[in-house]
C-alpha cells in the first residue's frame, strides 16, 4: 500500500578513502522515490518588537514501499561503511547531509550543482527523521527538512 502521490529525489554525498590520485572518489548519489509524500507550511509570527518571523516547514513521508528504481535503504552509518559501487545501488536518509527535492530533479553534476537544484525546485536538507519502517500498519520514514 502507498500512501503519497508524490515524486521526490534524494541526494546522498559521499566520498571514498584514500589519498589522490588512487581514492577520494566524490560524488552525490540521486535516488528518484515515487508514492512519497510532501508537505510544506510557512508560519508567520509577530515578534515583540513588532517585526515578522517566517518559519518554513517541510513534512515528508517515505512510505516502505515506495518505488525507488530497486535502490534500497541503508541506515546511514551502514551506508558510509559502503564502497562506491554498493552506495550507488542503496539510498540513506542522513540528518544535515542528505537533501531531498520535490519531484524528479537532475542528477548533481559540476554544471547542475545542489545550489542550482535549490534554485530550481522546491527542496530541504534533511533536519530529522524518524524510522517507523517496523509498524505493522503503513510502515514509512517521516522526515523533517529545513
Amino acid at each position: 500500500m502507498t500512501i503519497g502521490k508524490h515524486t521526490l529525489t534524494i541526494y546522498n554525498r559521499y566520498s571514498e578513502g584514500g589519498l589522490p590520485p588512487f581514492g577520494n572518489v566524490e560524488g552525490i548519489n540521486r535516488t528518484v522515490i515515487k508514492y512519497g509524500q510532501w508537505e510544506d507550511s510557512t508560519d508567520r509570527n509577530a515578534t515583540n518588537d513588532g517585526r515578522n518571523s517566517i518559519d518554513q516547514h517541510i513534512s515528508i513521508i517515505i512510505p516502505k514501499t515506495a518505488k525507488t528504481g530497486g535502490k534500497k535503504y541503508v541506515l546511514p552509518m551502514q551506508w558510509e561503511s559502503l564502497p562506491v559501487n554498493q552506495k550507488l545501488l542503496s539510498w540513506t536518509l542522513k540528518i544535515n547531509d542528505t537533501y531531498i527535492a520535490y519531484g524528479e530533479a537532475p542528477d548533481i553534476t559540476s554544471t547542475y550543482t545542489i545550489a542550482k537544484m535549490q534554485a530550481d525546485y522546491k527542496s530541504c536538507r534533511v533536519s530529522g527523521i524518524e524510522d517507523l519502517t517496523d509498524q505493522p500498519v503503513m510502515p514509512h520514514f517521516e522526515v523533517l527538512g529545513v
